[in-house]
């Protein structure tokens, strides 16, 4: 972990899969189709879990929604507005983070679906936002019915992948109270909740996303997500699912838990890679990537944010008030503007 922390200082970014330093480091890379278990021997428990399969080998009833989610999932990025402060973008650690060494700032972009704290005044809970045009808000209230879809398949995925993680995470979100993110119902139809609640949101990364070794500020340890590759479907003017695009077209990006010299190899992987890790435990990240023209690999991950969950409580101790919370319906409208703004149109792609 350490020659990983001197690698980052060095080169005031995240790790580059070629650096010479780098290579010179004993990684076990996983590829291989199949289940893959790490264990932590110190304190007796699982601290990773992966399973990589090739689409054609999944069920005829599992395929169906995955793809799906996958679709929601690319297409929801063109109707949100881009995360742009991510702690793990920035040098947390061994760097002293001044202007002039903070590093070279956020590399690739991130998206979220679900639920965080909220910045506005008066408001301590909120939906992530619609981009601020028209035609975005529109795609927003489009795919918004169909993100419990997503939800479920997340659901199924982990509690298959590893059941005592995904119940790990569920019991505390029902003890919280907290909505699932896909539960878009939430306060605007009392009572008909989606979904179980389990992550608060969802994260979601495209176009050569990397960052430094960290853990995450969640509320639990627990995280869960996925991996694929997608193409750039000029005719639609975003991302689409295309089985001649592979992880093979993204070269590097790998993810790596610091601490114990391993990572998954997504460039040799096959179809769908799903992981579980400890987030808040264990130092990890994704390396830099280079992906062929038109192709880019997504990553998601669902938890439950310590941001996110603080928010909800207070909002809670503030008496559930309804103007102490935006929801997905409330994100459909457009904001108030103020003087003479003008509106940012269009869902085109980002770069």
């Amino acid at each position: 972990m350490e020659k990983l922390k001197d690698i980052e200082k060095k080169m005031k970014a995240p790790i580059n899969p070629n650096d010479s330093d780098f290579k010179k480091l004993d990684f076990t890379w996983l590829h291989e189709p199949g289940l893959h278990f790490g264990f932590d021997t110190e304190e007796m428990a699982i601290a990773f879990v992966v399973r990589i399969r090739s689409l054609v080998n999944i069920s005829g009833d599992e395929i169906g929604p995955i793809l799906e989610s996958m679709s929601i999932i690319m297409d929801w990025t063109f109707a949100v507005n881009e995360i742009k402060v991510n702690a793990a973008s920035q040098p947390v650690h061994g760097i002293n983070a001044t202007k002039s060494t903070q590093g070279n700032g956020p590399e690739g972009e991130m998206f979220c679906a679900g639920w965080r704290n909220s910045f506005g005044a008066g408001e301590q809970f909120a939906a992530y936002a619609a981009k601020d045009s028209d035609s975005c808000r529109v795609e927003y209230a489009r795919l918004r019915p169909k993100l419990p879809v997503v939800g479920k398949a997340f659901m199924e995925g982990f509690s298959s992948l590893y059941p005592g993680g995904y119940q790990s995470m569920r019991e505390t979100a029902l003890s919280e109270g907290t909505p699932s993110f896909a539960d878009t119902d939430f306060v605007d139809k009392p009572g008909a909740k989606s979904l179980v609640p389990f992550g608060i949101s969802l994260a979601i990364t495209r176009e050569d996303f990397s960052n430094y070794l960290h853990t995450d500020r969640d509320y639990t340890a627990d995280a869960y997500g996925w991996w694929w590759p997608a193409q750039w479907d000029n005719q639609s003017k975003r991302y689409v699912f295309n089985e001649k695009v592979s992880h093979q077209d993204i070269k590097g990006g790998c993810f790596i838990w610091g601490d114990y010299g391993f990572g998954v190899d997504f460039e040799r992987c096959e179809g769908l890679v799903e992981i579980y890790w400890r987030g808040k435990t264990d130092y990890h990240g994704t390396l830099k990537s280079v992906s062929k023209s038109g192709a880019t690999r997504f990553g998601t991950s669902t938890q439950l944010t310590e941001k996110g969950v603080r928010g909800f409580q207070s909002w809670l101790n503030n008496g559930k008030l309804r103007t102490g919370i935006k929801t997905f319906q409330d994100r459909m409208n457009p904001p108030a503007k103020k003087g003479k703004e003008t509106e940012r149109k269009g869902t085109g792609k980002s770069t």
